[in-house]
């Protein structure tokens, strides 16, 4: 099962700031994230693929 964090948790994780991780969404290739919607939207991040991205660009 994949797990879902928020972007204060992910920022936390990857040492960045919250911010960052806004900037990062605006670029096209940036890290996967879903975006739930309802009366608040929210942006969530699945950790797995999360990793897959990093690891990815790491071996570029």
């Amino acid at each position: 099962m994949n797990r879902l964090v928020d972007e204060n948790t992910l920022a936390d994780r990857l040492n960045v700031s919250v911010h960052t991780l806004r900037r990062n969404r605006m670029k096209d290739d940036g890290i996967p994230y879903y975006k739930v919607s309802g009366p608040r939207s929210a942006v969530r991040y699945d950790l797995q693929k999360v990793q897959e991205y990093l690891e990815d660009k790491n071996k570029k």
